[in-house]
């Protein structure tokens, strides 16, 4: 059992009736599935905008994400606890999820590549950030990254996926550099379904997403938005500062996976202001 806090608070998720009667009453998006969006060409990010309106946000939104995180940021004492341990997912290749967004129900794809899901809402993998706590969804992994930390681009980058019982979701991004191998990431590729559309089932000892967080818990927190189609906003982003390894070859591999390239450019800051919390005081 792994427990990475940076600040010692008590967390239990009760995910039950709100989330049903949000789920019964909340308008559905589902374009991100039905629409062909890409990241090349005629149906790349500059273009995601103009094909469908329900995707208005990704050319006209001013919270999107992802950022370049600025050398000016502003401290803060916003406390986060992360609670993972080793849970029964399952894995699929150019799958998509469902989250809450507000009071939108929105059905989108993670960006064309490899991903693992938590489907039992009773799972124990949550985080507590801000007084609120959120059950792990899903991680999947961008090649490149896409955040930018100083203009500074990451070979690789796992986004964890979070839902609370209200509506609010919060993404928390791993930077991935080459050096050791990742025990999660290796059982993700060769665990992984051939087939687009596949899922495949693991058992409750095979994949620990703490094997995905580093030792130190330094993170940047802002508003910001989904990365793919259809960009939808209100989301609470937690960049980790530290970065975890990767070794080279599950670089490769998980570009392979991706079919090349699936990250997004970064987006304007506008007034947006970055948080940093510098969990050594």
């Amino acid at each position: 059992m792994l427990q990475k806090s940076v600040r010692f608070i008590t967390c239990a998720l009760a995910v039950g009736l709100s989330v049903f009667a949000l789920n019964a009453v909340a308008d559905l998006n589902d374009s991100g599935v039905k629409i062909k969006w890409g990241y090349i060409g005629n149906i790349g990010p500059e273009r995601w905008g103009q094909l469908d309106p329900s995707f208005a946000a990704c050319s006209k939104g001013k919270t999107q994400s992802p950022i370049n995180i600025p050398k000016k940021v502003k401290s803060a004492d916003t406390a986060l606890t992360i609670n993972y341990h080793p849970e029964a997912a399952s894995i699929i290749k150019d799958g998509s999820t469902e989250l809450m967004i507000g009071t939108a129900q929105t059905i989108y794809n993670d960006g064309h590549g490899l991903q693992v899901n938590f489907t039992d809402t009773q799972n124990p993998e949550t985080i507590h950030f801000s007084g609120k706590s959120y059950h792990l969804v899903q991680f999947h992994v961008h090649t490149p990254g896409e955040t930018q930390w100083h203009n500074e681009t990451f070979p690789m980058e796992v986004h964890l996926v979070h839902q609370s019982d209200d509506g609010g979701v919060a993404v928390v991004a791993v930077f991935v550099t080459g050096g050791e191998p990742n025990r999660a990431l290796e059982t993700m590729l060769n665990k992984a379904p051939r087939e687009k559309g596949t899922e495949r089932k693991l058992t409750s000892n095979t994949i620990n997403p703490g094997s995905l967080l580093p030792a130190k818990l330094e993170y940047y927190n802002f508003m910001g938005s989904l990365t793919t189609p259809p960009c939808s906003e209100g989301l609470h982003w937690i960049v980790l500062a530290n970065p975890i390894t990767a070794s080279p070859a599950q670089i490769v591999r998980f570009k392979q996976a991706n079919n090349g390239v699936n990250a997004r450019p970064v987006q304007p800051l506008y007034s947006r202001i970055v948080n940093f919390v510098d969990t050594a005081k």
